[in-house]
């Protein structure tokens, strides 16, 4: 499989995307070749799907877009004519014809699909609490209702006559909803970001990254996303096998081709607001519109700040970031400033321009809210910089002189550096440092085989799981089981804790693939003085000055031989402890170089 990428010399715009599922000269598979046409503005007015193409019928489906002058979509269409102006037609796969209209503060007021009209209607009043938050839609079919607390998130909704009901907790995020009395609830971890989903009929969803567990009728199954540089999705492993997944406009995924020599293509097309066209062509993932999770059951899209929902084109609850960088943004609930085609906002917090250079640049004069920073704070703000430059600077000269120091020292005594590398190696601070980096080796280490073994676990007819087979094999302690049984000691059994503990255990349990401790010397040869002190000493005491931080730690050979701390162990051995589970430092002696002590 190989994808192209061209664009147009005067502007540096995309002007052709082509993927090819079978990249080799003989037989080569277009399975995508689309194409685009610019306005003065920069904003796309024309895709053509050439790949679509019927020779001497048509050169393929065209996607036409037209905005008004405040840059907003007004019409979207596709088309098999030569070009826009012939005019929408229902030929091509998924043909649709859409108009929008809009208030002069960003609200859509009326969405017009083929011949059927939506209203939407908004808070009159000029008192009205939440005049941006629709409060009804108006259909040929019917009349949709939503309802919002005082903070503007959405609580109610009656859909074609569907009701559904929505909770948040108190940090303003989304804890459950329930539609058509089917519920489905969420967890979010410290950072904000959504940990757990659980689904009506019990599959529930542990969210580890870009790996994702699923936990349904006992069954484990497993899947792992893969990500771009810029967080676009590019590939799927499962089970089955790996998938290709291919982002289109604004990162959404639209095309899957399967890891085979087959290499099955399917192509999944969206609306400008995210609705998909027809049906749902990638069953297999949940990856959707701008390369997001669209939750099935909640028919909302989890933009990481906030939740959107393009049956309407709106996010159910406000901006928790209002951008002021252009009024028409400021809208709390509009999406993208009612331009899907040109920008997005993957995160919920801030529309994406796309222009990183005008982004750059308008972030030096603003705040990150968007309020634009005053004359007193940019001279403060001048100041601060050219203070801490100055800063940088003055510490970069004394590093240079202290570097020129050192080397002085080096010409006159070439055992200089290392006698100075071994005073530093052997002091307090060097040991605490080291322990540090160790512990955190371990974490990470653990982290990676817990990634490494996701991607090849086959859960499907596996009894016990393959999971289970490799922390018995490897000696892993996770902090929780897949199948929701708690089994560290102290750990809670709620099965949101014990599914959100993975990811804060540490790998290698105690004395796990060690050696047990030996003593270096026989008891009749251990310090009587030593044997004395210590056996006064308490418990907790010994321990805390065996651990690697302390100035004298458990040291020990590769094999379990004490090289420093016999006497403390013998005493922790004789009152039952268990020596074994101490954490050591494993002991690599270091012979001096020649002409070390000269």
């Amino acid at each position: 499989m190989r994808r192209n990428h061209a664009y147009e010399t005067t502007t540096g715009l995309p002007s052709q995307v082509t993927t090819l599922t079978k990249a080799d000269a003989a037989s080569p598979a277009t399975s995508q070749d689309d194409r685009y046409t610019y306005n003065a503005a920069g904003n796309i007015t024309r895709v053509l799907d050439a790949a679509s193409a019927i020779p001497g019928t048509t050169d393929g489906q065209t996607e036409c877009y037209t905005y008004d002058a405040r840059l907003r979509l007004a019409t979207a269409f596709t088309t098999t004519g030569a070009t826009c102006a012939a005019g929408p037609d229902s030929h091509g796969p998924d043909p649709y014809s859409h108009t929008y209209a809009y208030d002069a503060v960003g609200n859509v007021t009326a969405l017009t699909d083929g011949t059927a009209t939506a209203t939407y209607s908004y808070p009159t009043s000029p008192a009205a609490a939440r005049p941006n938050a629709v409060t009804s839609i108006t259909r040929p079919s019917g009349t949709d209702t939503y309802s919002y607390d005082n903070g503007g998130h959405l609580t109610a909704r009656n859909v074609s006559g569907t009701a559904g009901t929505f909770t948040w907790d108190p940090a303003g995020r989304l804890a459950s909803a329930t539609i058509g009395g089917q519920s489905t609830s969420m967890v979010y971890d410290a950072s904000g970001e959504r940990l757990i989903r659980r689904d009506p009929g019990g599959k529930t969803t542990l969210y580890l990254g870009g790996t994702e567990l699923e936990l349904s009728a006992g069954t484990v199954t497993a899947k792992r996303h893969y990500t771009a540089a810029d967080g676009t999705s590019v590939a799927m492993r499962e089970p089955g096998g790996l998938t290709w997944l291919l982002p289109g406009l604004h990162g959404s995924t639209q095309l899957a081709v399967a890891d085979t020599p087959a290499a099955a293509v399917s192509r999944e097309r969206h609306l400008p607001y995210g609705k998909r066209r027809g049906g749902d062509d990638l069953p297999f993932t949940d990856r959707g519109f701008l390369g997001k999770t669209e939750d099935a059951s909640t028919g909302l899209t989890y933009l990481s700040a906030r939740y959107y929902d393009p049956e309407i084109a709106r996010f159910i609850s406000p901006d928790p970031l209002l951008d002021l960088r252009i009024p028409q943004w400021a809208n709390p609930y509009s999406y993208a400033g009612n331009n899907p085609i040109g920008m997005s906002d993957p995160t919920g917090l801030r529309i994406d321009t796309g222009n990183r250079k005008s982004d750059a640049t308008f972030a030096k004069t603003h705040h990150p809210n968007g309020a634009k920073k005053s004359k007193t704070w940019l001279r403060a703000e001048k100041k601060h910089n050219a203070y801490l430059k100055k800063q940088r600077e003055r510490a970069a000269q004394q590093k240079s002189e202290r570097e020129a120091v050192r080397r002085r020292l080096i010409e006159k005594d070439r055992n200089y550096d290392r006698r100075n590398r071994r005073v530093h190696d052997n002091s307090p601070e060097a040991r605490r440092e080291r322990f540090r980096r160790s512990v955190h080796k371990s974490v990470n280490g653990f982290f990676a085989t817990v990634s490494g073994m996701l991607d090849s676990i086959a859960y499907p007819g596996s009894s016990p799981s393959a999971i289970e087979k490799i922390k018995k094999r490897n000696g892993y302690q996770c902090g929780c089981s897949l199948d929701r049984k708690a089994h560290a000691k102290g750990v809670a059994t709620g099965p949101d804790v014990a599914m959100t503990l993975i990811g804060g255990v540490r790998g290698p349990g105690p004395g796990r693939g060690r050696p047990p401790l030996k003593q270096l010397h026989p008891d009749s040869s251990l310090n009587k003085s030593s044997l004395d002190y210590w056996s006064k000493q308490r418990t907790a005491d010994i321990v805390d000055s065996l651990s690697p931080r302390a100035t004298e730690p458990l040291t020990a050979k590769p094999d379990g031989t004490i090289m420093q701390g016999n006497t403390r162990v013998r005493i922790l051995r004789d009152r039952g402890y268990d020596v074994d589970s101490l954490p050591r430092v494993t002991h690599n002696p270091r012979l001096p170089e020649d002409g070390f002590w000269d």
